[in-house]
């Protein structure tokens, strides 16, 4: 995968070939979808259109929720605050879980500039996860 990151950067996130196969993902390749999201948003914040075929992509439940990472500053407080727990309470997405706060607390909201949350909403937020089970629990805690 690393031999095209070049050619994607290159492209850059407004490149239509590659919005349509982040949305349209072939099956098999959504983790090729997740790399191209990656290589678009590492040194430049998403942009709404990226953000938009990312979150058609993960709604459609074909990739995973960590595809969102790198789109998190152009989502909207509820759609994170909706992902949120997928993060905290899912043992193979916890090395994530510092990725997904610094991005909330310290990225820039492509909407507004600001902070998506601050730390006390974050804190709000996770105290209202709902666990199913004492592994959620414990999962919430080491978050």
């Amino acid at each position: 995968l690393r031999a095209i990151d070049g050619s994607i950067k290159s492209m850059g996130a407004s490149s239509v070939e590659l919005l349509e196969m982040i949305e349209n993902c072939p099956p098999g390749a959504e983790t090729l979808a997740a790399r191209v999201v990656h290589l678009l948003t590492e040194r430049n914040p998403p942009t709404r259109e990226l953000v938009y075929r990312t979150s058609k992509l993960y709604a459609k439940g074909r990739t995973d929720v960590r595809t969102m990472i790198p789109v998190l500053t152009g989502l909207d407080k509820d759609q994170i605050l909706n992902i949120l727990p997928k993060y905290v309470l899912v043992a193979s997405n916890q090395k994530s879980v510092p990725v997904v706060f610094q991005k909330l607390l310290a990225g820039r909201s492509v909407k507004t500039g600001l902070h998506p949350m601050g730390a006390g909403e974050l804190l709000v937020a996770l105290h209202k996860i709902k666990t199913a089970n004492k592994e959620e629990d414990s999962l919430l805690w080491q978050s």
